[in-house]
This record gives C-alpha cells, structure tokens and sequence, in this order.
C-alpha cells in the first residue's frame, strides 16, 4: 500500500525553465531523509518549461494558462490570482507539511531536514504550529538572510512551511482580494489570528534570486497599479495589528556556494544584483 509523502513541495512557475530547474535541483539534492513529492503550478510557459515537465518522472506538473486580461481602466492583470493558482498545489498535497517555494529560490543543504524536525518538535512540546518561515536572502543583491514580519508581528511564510491541517482550516490562501502581492502575507496573518502559529526557521537557509529591473513597468505606470492596490488592500484590512519590528535578520555563511547556480541560469538578474549592492540601491 502506497504511503503518503512527509513533505509535499509545491511552486509556481511561468517562462522561467533554468530557474526551475536549479531549484528542483536544490530540492531533490537537499538531503532530506523522508520522503518528498513536487508538485509544479504552470502558468503556460513557452519556453520549454512544460515540455521539460513532462519528461521528469518525480513531478507531478498542473498547467493553469495565466495570460493577462485587460482592464477597464486601461491595466493588464492576471486571468487568475495568486490564490488560484498556488491553491491548485496545496489542494493536490498530499503531505502533511507543505513546503512553499518559488522557482527563482534555491534551498541550502539540509534545509528541509532541520526545518521539518524544529517544526515537529514544536508540536511536541504542544505548539498549534501552522508554519515555518525560512531564512532568505536576495542574491546577490543582499549579505545577510532575514525573515519578512507581517502585521501583528508574525513570521511572514512567503518561503517555507505549512502545516496543511491548518491550511485547510483557514480555507486555504484568499483568491478574490487580491491579484498577487499580499496574498501570501494575508494567509500568514488569517493562520496566526485562527491560532496557528508561524516561526522562523532557525537553521533553514534559502538563497532568492534578486528580481531584474524592468524599466517598461516604470515608463508604463499602468504596470504598476496592481501591486500598490494589492499592498494598499492588505494595509487596510489588517492596520490595527501592531506593527514595529519589520524582519528578523542573520548572518549566515553558506559553504556550499548554493547561489552561484543563478550564475548561470540568469546571469543578467545576477549583475543587476551585483551592481545594486556595490552602489547602496
């Protein structure tokens, strides 16, 4: 009789097939002692993406076309949010623990195995834990790595765990509030405020690659309605949570040199990051 998996990994991905593949890489090659199964979300790549998919044996791949649609004032936007889409993944889990990553992030050796055994030994020590932020960096933009605080001052999950007990006790991420931005930290705050309690990963390091600069979304400030009106919505609905302390940062070496695969799966985000962080932007 088949088993379940300890860990269901699920991320979403469009047009980004190095990337994925690195970060699959970092996944399968993590040296975790359970058991994993990955479930990949396609937004109808067209770089090759779901053909590459479609010839692993170990991923299961949903494909769930997300072109933009037009809108009345003038804006483009996704046919599907956020929510939607990653909900696709966590509804097909399996496992217990859900393990939410992104295809531009490359997990640190171990990281699963110290995550997975810090969050099992919360509860048993009788923590209601829905889930575990890990530590990330942009790359190479950044020095240290840091967990994002959300209001209320609860560790912000857009990299790591959830318990799925408890993802499916707050219905799984919102889908109509918001397009993409601020949907993940919604999720954190709805989990923590139904009483499941999210953590920083302590020893569960992940290296995120920095996102390019891209001057047409700047030239064309329609682009940009979307993430302020998200981010405007996400303030609005949670400002009477106290709110002071933003992240929790750490220094961290990471012998294995895990970031240098963005080297080569893109090197132009890369040199944009380098140069942010030799000028202080």
């Amino acid at each position: 009789m088949k088993t379940n998996p300890d860990v269901s990994v699920v991320l979403g991905s469009l047009n980004r097939r190095r990337l994925l593949q690195e970060t699959l890489r970092s996944i399968v090659g993590n040296g975790f002692k359970g058991t994993l199964e990955i479930i990949v979300v396609d937004g109808g790549s067209t770089d090759g993406t779901c053909e590459w998919l479609a010839s692993q044996r170990d991923v299961l791949t949903l494909i769930q076309p997300n072109y933009r649609i037009l809108q009345p004032d003038g804006s483009r936007r996704r046919a599907h949010t956020w929510g939607e889409f990653i909900n696709l993944g966590f509804r097909q889990a399996r496992a217990p623990w859900i393990l939410m990553v992104s295809d531009d992030l490359l997990l640190c050796p171990g990281a699963i195995q110290l995550a997975l055994e810090q969050l099992r030994e919360l509860q048993r020590k009788g923590v209601r834990v829905g889930g575990g932020a890990l530590f990330w960096r942009e790359y190479p933009r950044d020095c240290d790595y840091h967990v994002t605080l959300v209001p209320g001052e609860f560790a912000h999950v857009n990299h790591g765990f959830f318990y799925k007990e408890a993802l499916a006790a707050v219905g799984y991420a919102d889908e109509e509030t918001f397009e993409f931005y601020g949907a993940d930290g919604d999720l954190t705050v709805r989990l923590n405020l139904a009483g499941w309690v999210t953590v920083a990963l302590d020893e569960a390091f992940a290296e995120h690659l920095n996102h390019r600069f891209r001057w047409r979304r700047v030239l064309a400030k329609r682009e940009m309605k979307s993430p302020n009106k998200d981010m405007d919505t996400f303030s609005r609905k949670y400002h009477h949570l106290k709110y002071q302390l933003f992240s929790i940062r750490r220094s961290w070496t990471d012998s294995s040199k895990t970031a240098k695969a963005f080297w080569w799966a893109d090197p132009w985000a890369c040199l944009q990051g380098l140069l942010r962080r030799l000028s202080g932007w």
